[in-house]
Formats: structure tokens, sequence, C-alpha cells
């Protein structure tokens, strides 16, 4: 069915958890592990920045997001693509000297 809902007590996924439910859920298996300070939502914010790492488009990452501009999926995670550029500008670097140490630019 493709209009079922993940969290859903019903065989077809027809009828969704009430809200909170999921939140309420995870934050009982937080508990229980022993994890604290972490919400669900960190949980997008790590697959975002994990997606981004990974050399996904901020154009995809910004549509599974359900972001209508990539603008916004820039605004909100900005933090980590500056991370990614001082990463990139080394890795540019590397490909720019020789191994002798000589500079190839």
């Amino acid at each position: 069915m493709p209009d079922a809902f993940i969290f859903s007590d019903s065989p077809d996924g027809e009828l969704p958890w009430r809200p909170g439910r999921v939140t309420l859920a995870f934050t009982r298996l937080c508990r229980q592990m022993g994890i604290a300070g972490v919400r669900l939502h960190d949980l997008r914010h790590f697959a975002v920045s994990r997606m981004l790492g990974a050399g996904v488009p901020v154009r995809t990452v910004a549509g599974r997001l359900g972001h209508a501009n990539v603008a916004t999926t820039l605004n909100i995670y900005a933090h980590f693509l500056e991370s990614s550029d001082a990463d990139a500008a080394r890795v540019l670097a590397g490909l720019l000297v020789a191994p002798d140490g000589q500079w190839n630019g």
C-alpha cells in the first residue's frame, strides 16, 4: 500500500500512531540503553551529515528532508559543510603537490 504509515499498529498501515508515540518510544529506548542527551530529531541531523559527508548532492539531501529550496538545507547545515570544505582544501592541496614536494599548480 503506497500510502501506508510507517508507524502503525494495523497490518495494512492504514492507521498512524498518535503524535508523540515515536518520540516516547525513542526516549524510553535511550533510557534503557543508558544514552543521555539524544533527541529523536538528532537522528535527522546525523543522517544529513552522513549523507553530505558521503558525497550525496545537497539537492538530493534537501529533497529527502522535504526542503523545497536547497538554500534551507544549506542554511541549517552550513556548519557541517564548512568543516567539509576544510577537508576538501586538504585533498586539493595533496593533489597539487607532487610526491617530491614540488608544487604542480
